[in-house]
């Protein structure tokens, strides 16, 4: 039995459609036919029920799919650990954390407790958008995700701390017609165009965005979606708009100002990495926020 049989025979199972498991797979639905075939051959048993209606498992069949299950979750904690034994060797702690946006209330902080735990471990920072950081979580490209809690899904394998607390805000530029009274009321935003990230890069931090919006009895003129958040500063720094974000947002930028929201609920900053990787989990058992802050 080779790996890619074993991936084959999972996907079936899942599926129970041979057709649906193949589009799945990226490969024919008669070449997974034939796998599975030679599969059974080489067991000696029937693994699957086949009709012109449905497929269903035996009871040969079931068993396989939960050993192979367990086992395939092994392999994973094999590679796992021997990828740890090799970035330990290597002293490198590999995060991700999102591009663009005010950082000082939280990285200070969680460097400074990485470098109390392990002073030798060299730390390195990728930065990047939110969909590209959480892909290479998943795939094991980096060590631990720095990103928000606002439709972040935690999955059963991952592990989460905060790392800081964000007042929500509406943040404008001195140059919008937002700036020229002293303050201005929520009905004022209803007149302009609202920044936001794009669904397709963060899709939580969007739908966030246009639901505050609702509760805040704002109906802005337009919505437009930016790719990153360079783009989303330079079109809020001109005065072309303006963003659902935190009162940090704006303290980086000496022409942005921000109406504060206490309404809405707080943002967290949330630090995630998976629960098997030993290595981050002994690096932040004993982290708090409350100390940090």
């Amino acid at each position: 039995m080779r790996l890619a049989q074993i991936e084959y025979f999972l996907e079936v199972a899942e599926q129970l459609n041979f057709t649906a498991a193949a589009k799945s797979l990226y490969i024919s639905q008669p070449a997974l036919s034939k796998q599975i075939s030679l599969l059974e051959e080489e067991l000696g048993v029937r693994l699957f029920v086949r009709n012109t209606r449905k497929v269903t498992m035996t009871a040969a069949g079931r068993q396989l799919e939960m050993d192979l299950k367990k086992l395939k979750k092994q392999l994973a904690d094999a590679v796992e650990r021997a990828s740890q034994l090799g970035r330990r060797e290597q002293h490198t702690l590999r995060i991700g954390c999102f591009d663009g946006a005010f950082t000082d209330d939280f990285l200070p902080a969680m460097y400074q407790h990485l470098s109390m735990e392990a002073p030798e471990m060299r730390i390195s920072l990728l930065r990047g958008d939110f969909a590209e950081n959480r892909r290479l979580l998943e795939k094991g490209e980096i060590d631990m995700l720095l990103t928000l809690d606002i439709g972040y899904s935690l999955r059963t394998e991952d592990e989460s701390r905060i790392l800081s607390r964000r007042r929500g805000a509406l943040i404008y530029s001195d140059k919008s017609p937002l700036a020229r009274s002293k303050g201005p009321s929520l009905s004022d935003f209803s007149r302009e165009t609202f920044l936001t990230m794009s669904r397709k890069l963060s899709p939580g931090l969007y739908q966030a965005g246009i639901e505050n919006l609702e509760r805040l009895g704002i109906v802005p003129a337009r919505v437009e979606e930016m790719e990153n958040f360079s783009t989303f500063y330079t079109r809020l720094g001109m005065g072309h708009g303006f963003g659902l974000l935190s009162e940090e947002a704006a303290a980086d930028h000496p022409h942005l100002l921000c109406l504060v929201l206490p309404e809405i609920r707080e943002t967290h900053i949330i630090a995630v990495w998976k629960k098997r990787n030993v290595t981050v989990n002994n690096l932040m058992k004993n982290y708090s926020s409350s100390d940090m802050m």
